[in-house]
């Protein structure tokens, strides 16, 4: 894919994680925790965690000022929840009632301040409610200085960074085509955030509150999110891939690759924070093309279990192909989607349970070969059916809207073995 087109994707990524406002599949991600030292100008990342380490979307993690705590959004629909994590113990504490995307420690790290259908929601640590932070509709992203001074990005077509003052209720618009949240600049009222030049590259840019002013600061030569993190030495850290890059904006210059994953589980790292010591990084990484395509099995199987139609079909390309066990082919993702909702109706309790073998990652193209067994379970009139056998999927990876990868199953062959029951002779 095109370099242009990767920065199109991230950015529209960046407009829809935000503040959906639809039930739109979220892209599986984890987040993780590791030591940093930066002493003498060095960037060792070492021990990392995976602190999520579920089937979903985990994203958005920011360090509360008690150096103890990490705080992110969860949750496999549409909109997720807080989740606090405490690094000395390893525990984690699910925030359900503080709902909404970019949980954002308050003051004192005593409230929580999330994005829920556009709004920035203010919440108790504990979840509990508390107000609505600013009168301002369409937020994706926004970044806090004191109580009436914010930068933030709006959700519409122009994807604009604001400077909004609340107590005066007054919002000036400063730039179009933004990709990321402002990001704070430590010890400054000055926000950062990636966004799209004319030419559809990327580049990074400052908004300085004092004087409502713009500045372009570098450009960004390399496929990414645009999410980034400020250093205690006042460096940005930005990730590509599983590499970490940094830009020291007193030197100018070039971006330098400071840091390389080895770990397969941090090859597509879409986000990266630190925290105000410089001690700590947390990162957040699609999980490896094995464990995407194991997730994704898994969600398809219990979106079976649970009759969701729409929920199986998410997981197939639109040109799929399947061919059942009794040879019959079913073309196209509309297709399946209505053949599953006609078995649904007419059969009673239907499963449908694959378990994968084996999964084997192509290393001439974006395919995997699954090999696997499945078992079909339902009653009919005649009586209960249980039938089973092998099957193989091929699937294919899509660069996200987030440039990472997304595997959806292109062809899917079932061969039946066996069946057992009452009903089988009126199921063949």
């Amino acid at each position: 894919m095109p370099f242009g087109m990767k920065l199109r994707f991230a950015l529209v990524m960046s407009f829809l994680s935000a503040a959906p406002v639809m039930a739109l599949p979220r892209p599986d991600l984890e987040v993780f925790v590791a030591s940093l030292d930066l002493d003498g100008g060095r960037f060792v990342v070492t021990d990392p965690v995976n602190i999520s380490n579920r089937p979903g979307y985990d994203s958005q993690p920011a360090f509360l000022a008690d150096r103890a705590t990490l705080i992110y959004a969860a949750g496999v629909g549409a909109v997720p929840h807080a989740v606090r994590y405490h690094l000395p113990s390893g525990k984690t504490t699910s925030i359900e009632r503080a709902v909404g995307f970019s949980p954002t420690p308050g003051a004192k790290d005593s409230t929580v301040a999330l994005v829920r259908e556009g709004r920035v929601w203010l919440h108790r640590m504990d979840g509990a409610p508390v107000r609505p932070l600013i009168e301002v509709t369409g937020v994706g992203y926004f970044a806090q200085f004191d109580e009436r001074s914010f930068v933030l990005f709006i959700n519409d077509e122009n994807r604009r960074i604001v400077v909004h003052d609340a107590k005066r209720r007054q919002t000036l618009n400063l730039a179009t085509r933004a990709i990321t949240p402002p990001i704070v600049v430590p010890g400054e009222r000055a926000a950062t955030f990636a966004g799209e030049d004319d030419d559809g590259r990327l580049s990074l840019s400052r908004v300085d509150l004092n004087d409502r002013r713009l500045t372009r600061l570098t450009s960004i030569p390399f496929a990414t999110s645009g999410h980034h993190a400020w250093t205690p030495r006042g460096t940005v850290i930005m990730a590509s891939g599983g590499t970490l890059h940094e830009w020291d904006p007193k030197a100018g210059g070039e971006w330098t690759a400071v840091y390389r994953f080895d770990e397969p589980e941090l090859q597509s790292i879409t986000r990266v924070v630190i925290n105000s010591t410089g001690d700590r990084i947390a990162l957040v990484s699609a999980p490896s093309d094995e464990t995407m395509i194991r997730n994704a099995r898994r969600f398809s199987n219990e979106a079976i279990a649970a009759h969701d139609a729409a929920g199986a079909a998410e997981h197939f390309t639109d040109e799929v192909s399947i061919t059942r066990g009794n040879g019959v082919t079913i073309r196209g993702r509309d297709a399946a989607r209505k053949a599953l909702e006609e078995a649904f109706a007419s059969s009673s309790g239907i499963r449908y349970v694959r378990e994968p073998e084996s999964i084997e990652i192509s290393t001439v193209g974006p395919v995997a070969a699954e090999h696997g067994t499945w078992r079909g379970t339902w009653t009919t009139t005649e009586g209960a059916v249980e039938m089973s056998g092998v099957y193989m999927a091929m699937w294919k990876s899509e660069t996200t809207l987030q440039a990472t990868r997304d595997w959806r199953i292109h062809s899917e062959l079932f061969v039946t073995l066996a069946c057992e029951g009452a009903g089988c002779a009126g199921a063949r």
